[in-house]
């Protein structure tokens, strides 16, 4: 019994190819700043309490100049703030030389001299590798996303909460993108090993992990289901950024359901009538994006009560809509503070379980008794976000 060939594409194994040299890269580099710190730790533990990421460029920039603690200790604000802005950095530059700089002349143990300097040269060699490991990364994350957004199941992927474009590339990889690959959900986990093994024998009952799988893949799903556990509301609302930015459908989609739905206005040619149109759901939207993404205080952390109380009366003043509720067409003030906070709308259009393929699933349209834009209220749902 011999399990048939993948009849994946060119691109899919094109991506699968630079997915996997991309990861190979990104792994050699963490070797090599291991190897680094465990240098540092013997004789240049100033450098250490100095940078907390060594692979961060500001680290590599001071460490390639001052690779021993004489050196270190040596060098004035002026050249850490011009090694910091090599590396760079273009803010709080003169803050952080000053840190650094105080990091570097603190009292440390010193080694001798003679063991100083040969261990100097072999920091000097691993920050050069590491570096050249970090351009050589950047370089094929740019052909990697180059060949993921040729991909016609790219959009599918990055619809998924968690996924970017180098993680959704690496698993459109493993995956690959023969429709008829996996029978069902269950064998896609098994290729992934997110399924365990279970062994019955007699009254002795023993669940394992199953190691039997593609190690990058589970790599690839452990990352994305840390990736997507997100603090309540935010998932949902990054989902949403994602299928918008990825998809014309699903941002027309949004677009018509905050129009039609939120700040429905009669008369389509007025000028002022369109803006108004316009202001509404650009406001929800801003609010969400600074809410959630943002984090900017204090919106982040009221509660919906004192958004709606706050954001609500403002906008009130200038907008309105047609009073559907009295039945005379008169206009009346928009509540605003009906939607403040719920500026969160998560479509799902795009649909994907494991019991499909992820390659050539199908984009599920719905269509809405109530309005023309094709969407019910399963398809867009306006969230609590609370």
């Amino acid at each position: 019994n011999h399990r048939p060939v993948a009849g994946d594409s060119e691109l899919a194994e094109a991506i699968k190819v630079l997915a996997r040299a991309h990861q190979g890269m990104i792994w050699s580099r963490q070797r090599q700043l291991n190897q680094l710190r465990s240098a540092l730790r013997e004789f240049y533990p100033a450098a250490l309490a100095a940078f907390d990421d060594l692979g961060h460029p500001d680290a590599l920039a001071v460490l390639a100049i001052a690779p021993t603690p004489e050196l270190g200790r040596g060098l004035s604000r002026s050249k850490i703030a011009a090694a910091l802005r090599r590396g760079g950095r273009q803010r709080r530059v003169d803050e952080r030389a000053v840190e650094v700089q105080a990091a570097l002349r603190s009292e440390q143990l010193a080694a001798p001299p003679l063991i100083s300097k040969a261990m100097g040269a072999s920091v000097k060699a691993y920050v050069a590798v590491a570096a050249e490991l970090g351009t050589q990364v950047a370089v094929l994350e740019v052909e990697l996303s180059g060949h993921f957004e040729l991909h016609p199941d790219a959009k599918v992927v990055l619809s998924q909460p968690g996924l970017g474009t180098v993680l959704g590339a690496r698993v459109l990889a493993e995956f690959g993108d023969d429709p008829g690959r996996y029978a069902d959900g269950k064998s896609r986990r098994n290729y992934a090993g997110t399924s365990p093994v279970t062994r019955v024998s007699g009254k002795s009952k023993v669940v394992l992990a199953r190691f039997a799988r593609n190690g990058r893949l589970a790599d690839a799903c452990y990352r994305w289901a840390f990736c997507a556990f997100l603090p309540t509301a935010l998932p949902r609302f990054v989902t949403t950024a994602q299928a918008v930015s990825s998809s014309p459908e699903v941002a027309n989609g949004l677009r018509e359901f905050l129009i039609d739905r939120v700040s429905t206005d009669a008369n389509e040619h007025d000028e002022a009538a369109q803006w108004r149109r316009a202001a509404i759901p650009s406001q929800l939207m801003g609010m969400a994006w600074s809410r959630y993404i943002m984090r900017v205080e204090p919106l982040a952390s009221a509660s919906r009560a004192e958004i709606a109380a706050r954001v609500g009366p403002p906008s009130n003043a200038s907008r309105s809509i047609p009073n559907h509720r009295s039945g005379t067409g008169e206009r009346e003030p928009l509540d605003i503070s009906r939607y403040a906070a719920r500026a969160q709308v998560v479509p799902q259009q795009h649909a994907w379980s494991p019991r499909s393929s992820l390659m050539g699933s199908a984009v599920t349209h719905r269509s809405s008794s109530t309005s023309g834009s094709g969407w019910s209220s399963h398809d867009a749902t306006v969230c609590d976000g609370s």
